[in-house]
């Protein structure tokens, strides 16, 4: 029922699906060892260029996606108001699933998964929720420069998804959360504070699908280079002609722009989660979810990793791993 294979073709999983930044506060002043002809802040703004790309080019959506879900507004804690898409559960209070996208993955690219979510209201009755970052699809004219933004403008939007699924009567025990690559970052850390927020519980579940823990890692052996020339292919950084040496010097200095989802994973304590990857995953290591399963040892953690698949499509196997996990979710929550 959920192969990539009869949906294939126009939106699958793109290839940037990054996670944010966390960066320290910048001066461009601070030094670091070794010499370049690029001050940290340089490197700091065109990295967080490099990660958040919105690809905000319209998609035509699907007649179900447009039938069942709608656009709905959500109100971050500073105020700002971004669109999301909902699509309620058939009786109220029965649960809802929230979708954290990754990079140049907004909504009308992610069609896919919106489909899945709705097979899954079909099956449980549940609602979905895919959540919109500011600068993403129908939000790429809300929100902060692309330079200027950071994983607090992600996570203050999944909170915000979480604020609004309480006021629609459905608590924390009822809500799952999957997260794709730049995704895991919100989505980890609404796991992590859910018993302080909303309905103050623990939620009844997290996905994690090819996830990040570290982008100066992700940067490194020549990897960093090889998406340069990717993006720069695509059209993109044309006002910055030596990306390839700027990107080399972004894991060189010393400023923190690892993520914090291995540190939320600690925090999560009885949230059942599922983590899955993909063994050829070529833009996101698969290692990187092994040392995501080393944060939750003995933690009510599930673990899956497809021979089959890649970034776009996490495969068959991981397939039916997420759609057994999100039916066990909401028929078993005691498990």
């Amino acid at each position: 029922m959920f192969s990539e294979a009869k949906r294939k073709g126009k939106n699958k999983m793109y290839l940037s699906n990054f996670s944010p930044i966390r960066p320290n506060n910048l001066s461009p002043n601070v030094m670091f060892s070794g010499s370049s002809k690029y001050s940290d802040k340089e490197v700091a703004e065109t990295k967080a260029r490099f990660v958040f790309i919105p690809m905000n080019a319209p998609t035509d959506l699907n007649p179900e996606i447009k039938k069942e879900y709608k656009e709905i507004t959500l109100t971050l804690k500073n105020g700002m108001k971004v669109k999301s898409w909902y699509s309620p559960p058939t009786e109220k209070g029965k649960g809802v699933e929230i979708f954290c996208h990754g990079n140049m993955s907004p909504f009308d690219k992610m069609q896919d998964a919106a489909l899945r979510m709705l097979d899954h209201k079909k099956q449980l009755g549940i609602g979905a929720l895919f959540v919109e970052y500011p600068r993403y699809g129908v939000n790429a004219n809300i929100g902060p420069e692309i330079k200027d933004m950071r994983d607090t403008t992600l996570n203050d939007t999944v909170e915000a998804a979480l604020e609004f699924t309480n006021k629609e009567g459905i608590p924390n025990s009822r809500t799952l959360v999957h997260a794709i690559s730049l995704g895991g970052s919100p989505g980890s850390h609404i796991a992590a504070v859910a018993p302080y927020l909303g309905s103050r519980e623990p939620l009844a579940g997290l996905i994690l699908e090819g996830t990040i823990t570290s982008m100066d890692k992700l940067l490194s052996d020549g990897r960093g280079q090889k998406f340069a020339d990717i993006y720069t292919n695509l059209g993109l950084f044309k006002d910055i002609p030596d990306l390839r040496d700027i990107v080399e010097e972004m894991p060189k200095r010393p400023l923190d722009l690892s993520f914090n989802v291995i540190e939320n994973l600690k925090k999560v304590q009885n949230t059942p989660t599922l983590i899955v990857c993909a063994r050829n995953d070529m833009v996101v290591p698969s290692i990187m979810s092994n040392e995501l399963l080393k944060a939750r040892p003995y933690r009510r953690t599930k673990f899956n990793m497809s021979e089959d698949g890649d970034h776009r499509n996490m495969g068959e196997s991981s397939l039916k791993a997420v759609n057994d996990f999100v039916i066990e979710t909401f028929t078993n929550p005691a498990r």
